[in-house]
């Protein structure tokens, strides 16, 4: 019965043994290259420029006195078009990038000091984005 045992593991052993070096030959061996077709991508930019808050939208629409340099003390934002966005997504593009600009702008502060001269300060504020967009080009 010993015996049997024995030999019945020197089996296994060997088996284990062919296996793992199987295993390693396969690991070596050149594996097939599957060509795949690299895709060709079509580009596309969207300008969006920063805009005041509604009052101050309604201020200068308002008063044709009123310039926007009036404003220059003011902060400025995006306002994306979510229904232009899910339209372009719609057709394909997908957008991979975002470039902001910023504008530096002075604006004249008067001080709570009477008869302080006034000082100049600046704004830096969002000018405007570029959105990027890319879809794979058809032929």
């Amino acid at each position: 019965m010993l015996e049997r045992l024995q030999s019945l593991q020197a089996v296994l052993l060997s088996i284990i043994a062919v296996a793992s070096a199987a295993q390693a030959v396969n690991a070596f061996l050149p594996r097939p290259v599957i060509p795949t077709p690299t895709p060709t991508w079509e580009y596309m930019q969207l300008e969006v420029p920063a805009q005041f808050a509604a009052g101050v939208q309604q201020a200068l629409a308002k008063d044709s006195t009123l310039s926007a340099d009036n404003f220059n003390n003011r902060a400025k934002s995006y306002r994306f078009d979510e229904a232009k966005l899910n339209e372009l997504g719609g057709q394909g593009w997908e957008l991979v990038g975002v470039l902001g600009a910023d504008e530096t702008v002075p604006f004249k502060t008067s001080s709570s000091v009477p008869n302080a001269p006034a000082t100049w300060q600046t704004n830096v504020r969002p000018a405007g984005a570029t959105l990027l967009f890319k879809r794979p080009l058809t032929e």
